[in-house]
């Protein structure tokens, strides 16, 4: 007898076909036009693409410019991605246990991966980057965190650097040991740039469905209800599958080694999840504010302070032996601080913050005040934004670690983690598309209010910033305005939910009438 398709089946079907209109999309060089893998390996493929893709040859013929015909088209199949996203979600949530399960959503996601592996052109540039660096380490013997890629413009790749070229990198050692790895097995298979753009992709997409088991496993024990919704809300996710199989951006492997933690943490293998958080933490930065809150949970749960002062010290041991991971490129301190610096000398681009440097400059202007001409008046806006930043991030680092002390329960763990990095996104001076993946996991693993719906939110505005290279600032505002009205009144309805609850629990405990 034949098996009847589930819902989330038919969907999967829709949402390739949504990818496959994506990548015929992305024929088109702007915006931002970074060459993938059909731009660079094969010779007139392009040209021949043209001639055969059907989106290309119905926009010639409307004669409306290229540039405005693409947005609108690229926020239709955005669009088109995140219903058919939400509607699998809703009958995930309604029916747990529909046939399917792992194995549908692992296919799908490698069904999925097939159009945005192969596009030819990219919406980031991140990959050349990873590129260079690895070819600092492996070939040259440099090391990226000190020597910026500028050092290297021999190299026959420099020239697809489309920015960050007298930068070092940023990240971590354990990252750059990654592309050194890498490096060394594309250059023994020719080394041409097209491998180097498949072997940097096929890599997130073992690490994204390693995640995705991870998130599988992790929910039996902790809310097997949850079990189809956590893992598609993740897997499935198009900003997730945009920016780690076709973008590659490194921020899946951070998020992985975040997830391990979480199941370590779960099963009690707390040195483990110590170790996975200290590897995040050296593949990107941002993961380190993560390592206190787990302690001060670790550190909770041991019955004495013997046991405290002995977690603590094995903590720090743990930390200082990632260390090890600078020795093959040496000069341990400056390879630590380098990338801080870079970080911390960002400025303001795509935030609230840069939002508000650009509409309060704007603002004073209408009201006709002439400071906001001065040549001094952005600097110091940039200065105040930057210093406004750090202080509500170490605000919100420390009211998650208040929190996590306070209640030291896997589910305050989580929460306080993915809140503490959603605040980090939306506060930090830099906001980059694929930094909302960073608490897109954590949130997968919570319930859909208020984590889940305001996540899925953001991710659904943020798309908007890959429109155009030069967006306004209203369509800036329109990637944070509406989550933070969203948050402020999902947080208030969560607050009023707890308040009826502990209104209600005395009375529950009160005596029937008549009893004794």
């Amino acid at each position: 007898m034949r098996r009847r398709s589930s819902f989330i089946e038919r969907t999967a079907v829709l949402l390739f076909g949504g990818y496959l209109i994506f990548f015929l999309l992305r024929h088109d060089p702007e915006p931002r036009a970074v060459p993938g893998i059909l731009a660079i390996a094969p010779p007139g493929y392009l040209l021949l693409a043209a001639q055969l893709n059907p989106l290309q040859q119905v926009n010639l013929g409307l004669g409306i410019p290229a540039a405005r015909l693409y947005s609108i088209e690229l926020s239709v199949v955005l669009v088109f991605l995140f219903v058919v996203y939400f509607l699998a979600l809703r009958s995930a949530r309604r029916q747990p246990h529909q046939g399917g399960g792992l194995g549908v959503i692992l296919v799908g996601t490698v069904l999925f991966s097939l159009p945005l592996i192969l596009c030819p052109y990219l919406l980031s540039r991140d990959i050349y980057s990873y590129i260079i660096y690895g070819r600092i380490a492996a070939l040259y013997g440099g090391n990226p965190a000190i020597v910026a890629p500028i050092a290297y413009s021999h190299d026959a790749y420099f020239q697809y650097l489309i920015a960050w070229k007298d930068v070092p990198s940023v990240y971590g050692p354990l990252w750059t040991l990654f592309s050194h790895g890498l490096t060394l097995a594309v250059e023994r298979c020719g080394g041409a740039l097209w491998l180097y753009l498949l072997a940097y992709k096929l890599a997130m997409l073992m690490v994204h469905i390693a995640n995705t088991v991870l998130i599988w496993r992790i929910m039996p024990a902790w809310k097997p209800e949850q079990q189809l919704y956590a893992t598609l809300l993740y897997a499935w996710s198009p900003l997730a599958l945009i920016e780690f199989l076709s973008s590659a951006h490194n921020d899946v492997l951070m998020i992985g080694l975040i997830l391990l933690a979480v199941l370590c943490t779960q099963r009690g293998y707390w040195r483990t999840a110590a170790m996975a958080l200290v590897a995040a933490a050296l593949v990107k930065w941002i993961a380190i504010v993560l390592l206190p809150v787990w302690a001060i949970f670790w550190l909770r749960q041991a019955p004495a302070w013997r046991g405290r002062l002995l977690l603590a010290s094995q903590i720090a041991v743990i930390a200082v032996a990632a260390g090890l991971l600078y020795l093959p490129y040496g000069q341990m301190r400056e390879s630590i601080s380098a990338p801080l610096a870079s970080q911390s000398a960002m400025q303001a681009e795509n935030s609230i913050g840069a939002l508000a440097i650009r509409g309060g400059q704007d603002a004073l202007l209408w009201l006709g005040a002439r400071s906001a001409r001065e040549p001094g008046w952005r600097p110091a806006a940039e200065a105040a934004v930057a210093w406004s930043s750090k202080s509500l991030i170490f605000l919100a680092w420390l009211a998650a670690l208040y929190a996590v002390w306070r209640r030291p329960t896997f589910e305050r763990l989580l929460q306080s983690c993915c809140w503490l990095l959603m605040a980090i996104l939306l506060i930090s001076p830099l906001f980059r598309v694929w930094y909302i993946t960073w608490p897109l996991a954590l949130a997968a693993l919570l319930d859909w209010r208020p984590a889940g719906r305001i996540i899925s939110t953001l991710a659904v505005a943020a798309p908007l910033a890959h429109l155009q290279s030069e967006s306004p600032a209203w369509l800036d505002a329109l990637v944070f305005l509406p989550v933070i009205v969203l948050a402020v009144y999902e947080l208030w309805q969560a607050r009023r939910a707890r308040s009826r609850l502990r209104v209600q629990a005395p009375s529950a405990e009160q005596p029937i009438a008549g009893s004794p």
